[in-house]
C-alpha cells in the first residue's frame, strides 16, 4: 500500500493502537495475518507480503502469519483449490506456484526480525490520550475503504521530528498514572515521556489522572482549546470544583497548552522532552528495542524515494548493522558522539527496512565513520539476450525459447502476454574489470535470482533491488536472471473469476 493511498496512516494508526495496548501489558509478541487482500488471489507475490511486513515491524507488530490454504483434496484442480471463491490469497503449494523456492530466503528474514523485535523491552517516546477505538480495520472494496477514517490522530508532525507514538486510553493512563517512575510512564515497558491530549471532553477520573502523571513528572499537553468536564452518568456536573481540576492541570510547570499538533514537538523540546531517535523532515518510522546490555533500532523508509538521513540517537553509542537476509553483522556509519547523541548516516532506498545493534560507548569518544566502496561498474546488457520459459497453466509445463529477449513486462509480449511461470534470461558478458559489479533488476512482477556461470549470487524480491556480483564477471562469464511470477495471468487466461 502506498502512503498516498487512503488507507495508509489508517492502518498504521490502528497496529500503533493494538501494538500500544500490548505494551502497557507487558506482552512481547503481537501477530499479523499478510495477505488477505480482497481481489488478489494469484496476484499476491513474496515481495508485497515482504513490503506488508516491514511496514508493520515498524509500527511494532513482531511476527507473521500469511493467509492461504495449503490443504487440498485428492481431485482438486489446477492451480488448487481457494477456500473464498478466488477473491483472496491463495493455496501456496510446491506444484504449483512458481515463486514456492523463494520463500526459504523470505521466512529466514521474518524470523531475524521477529527475534529482534521480541528481544528486551519496547520503548516509545509519546502516548496520545484517544478514548475511542477503531472497530474496523479491512473494510473491503475500494470504495468502501475510502469511506475509513483517513486517521485516528494527525501524528505526522511528531514523525517527522523523530518521535515514535502510540496510543493509550483513559483505564490505561488511570491504572499507570500512579507508577510514573522518572518521568516515565509505564516505566517497565514502553516508558512514555510525554502524554498528549486532543480531547473536547474528558472525565474527572482522566483529569485526577492526568493532574497525578503530571506531579510525577510527565509531560503532558493539551491541543487547542482545554477540554471540559464530561458529566457524570447521571448527567449532573458534580462540585464546581472539580471542573476547575482541568485548569489546575496546567499549574504545572511540565504541563502545556499549544494551538495546533504543528506546535507539539517544539513544545515537547522545550520541556526537555526530545525523541530517542531524532531526525529532520524525513520520512522514517523506528522502533526501539532495550536490553540490559544493548538496544536495537529499527529504521524505516515510508516511501517509493531514496532518502539519506541523520538519525542522532540518544546516549553514546557503538553500532553493527545487522543484513536480516544474511545474518551478517558489519560496523555502521557513525560520526562523532557529541551533545549526548551519537549521529548515525543511513542511506535508505525505496520502502528500505534497516536494523541495528546498539553498545555502550565512551563518554566524548571519536567513532570514525565506516568507508565503503559503494561505485559500481555499469554494463550496458541491451543484446544478446535469450530467454526460456517453463509455464505453469492447467494443461501442464510447456518449454517457450524467445531468442533476443531481454527482460520486459511478459503481457507486452504477443507470446507471453497470457503466461505465469519460470523465466530464465541469459547473455554472455565479457570481460568486466570492476571490483564491483551491480546487476540492476529494475521492475519485478515476482522475485529473481541472479546466477554467474550458474552460481548464484542473491534472490531480490522488491522492484529496484540490485545484486552485487563482485568480480565474478572479471574475466567474463554468462549471466543469468530467473525470473518466478505469480500465477495470475495464467489463472485469468483460463477464465478464473478474479
Amino acid at each position: 500500500m502506498l502512503r498516498d493511498h487512503p488507507n495508509w496512516r489508517f492502518s498504521l494508526d490502528w497496529q500503533r493502537a493494538i501494538v500500544g495496548g500490548a505494551h502497557q501489558g507487558g506482552s512481547t509478541r503481537i501477530s499479523t495475518e499478510l495477505g488477505a487482500q480482497f481481489g488478489a488471489a494469484y496476484a499476491l507475490t513474496l515481495g508485497v507480503l515482504k513490503q506488508m511486513l516491514d511496514k508493520e515491524w515498524a509500527a511494532g507488530i513482531t511476527r507473521p502469519f500469511v493467509h492461504g490454504y495449503a490443504s487440498q483434496s485428492a481431485d482438486a484442480t489446477w492451480p488448487t483449490e481457494s477456500r473464498f471463491f478466488d477473491y483472496v490469497a491463495d493455496s501456496w503449494n510446491d506444484r504449483h506456484f512458481p515463486e514456492w523456492k523463494h520463500w526459504q530466503p523470505l521466512t529466514d528474514y521474518w524470523s531475524r526480525g521477529t527475534m529482534i523485535l521480541e528481544t528486551g523491552v519496547p520503548r516509545t517516546d509519546i502516548a496520545i490520550y484517544r478514548e475511542g477505538f477503531l472497530t474496523t480495520a479491512a473494510r473491503g472494496t475500494p470504495e468502501q475503504d475510502a469511506t475509513a477514517p483517513a486517521r485516528l490522530v494527525d501524528a505526522e508532525p511528531l514523525e517527522r521530528s523523530g518521535y515514535t507514538v502510540q496510543f493509550i486510553d483513559p483505564l490505561g493512563l488511570e491504572d499507570a498514572s500512579p507508577a510514573i517512575h522518572a518521568g516515565r510512564l509505564f516505566p517497565e515497558g514502553p516508558g512514555y515521556r510525554a502524554v498528549i491530549l486532543d480531547e473536547r471532553e474528558i472525565d474527572l477520573s482522566t483529569a485526577q489522572a492526568l493532574d497525578t502523571a503530571a506531579s510525577r513528572g510527565l509531560a503532558v499537553l493539551f491541543v487547542g482549546e482545554m477540554p471540559a468536564l464530561a458529566a457524570p452518568p447521571g448527567g449532573i456536573v458534580g462540585d464546581p470544583r472539580q471542573e476547575r481540576v482541568i485548569q489546575d492541570l496546567l499549574r504545572h510547570p511540565n504541563a502545556l497548552r499549544v494551538p495546533d499538533v504543528q506546535s507539539v514537538p517544539a513544545a515537547l523540546d522545550s520541556l526537555g522532552v526530545r525523541p530517542q531517535v531524532a531526525f529532520d523532515g524525513d520520512p522514517v518510522l523506528t522502533q526501539w528495542r532495550e536490553t540490559s546490555r544493548n538496544s536495537y533500532l529499527l529504521v524505516y523508509n515510508t516511501e517509493h524515494r531514496t532518502i539519506c538521513t541523520d538519525l542522532d540517537v540518544e546516549g553514546h553509542w557503538e553500532a553493527n548493522e545487522i543484513d536480516l537476509w544474511s545474518a551478517d553483522i558489519r560496523a555502521a556509519s557513525l560520526s562523532t558522539v557529541d551533545g549526548g547523541t551519537t549521529r548515525m548516516s543511513v542511506d535508505l532506498g525505496p520502502l528500505e527496512l534497516r536494523v541495528f545493534e546498539l553498545r555502550r560507548a565512551a563518554r566524548g569518544m571519536l567513532l570514525e565513520p565506516r568507508i565503503e566502496n559503494d561505485s559500481f561498474e555499469v554494463v550496458d546488457l541491451n543484446s544478446a539476450w535469450s530467454l526460456e520459459v517453463t509455464t505453469e497453466e492447467a494443461s501442464g509445463a510447456r518449454i517457450i525459447h524467445l531468442d533476443g529477449q531481454g527482460p520486459r513486462d511478459w503481457r507486452d509480449i504477443a507470446e507471453l502476454c497470457d503466461v505465469s511461470g519460470t523465466g530464465i534470461y541469459r547473455i554472455p558478458v565479457g570481460c568486466v574489470s570492476g571490483a564491483y559489479v551491480a546487476v540492476e533488476l529494475g521492475e519485478l512482477a515476482g522475485s529473481a535470482t541472479v546466477r554467474v556461470d550458474g552460481r548464484p549470487y542473491g534472490t531480490v524480491y522488491v522492484s529496484g533491488g540490485s545484486v552485487n556480483v563482485g568480480a565474478a564477471l572479471a574475466e567474463g562469464g554468462l549471466l543469468e536472471i530467473e525470473v518466478r511470477t505469480p500465477l495470475r495471468n495464467a489463472v485469468a487466461a483460463v477464465g478464473t473469476r478474479l
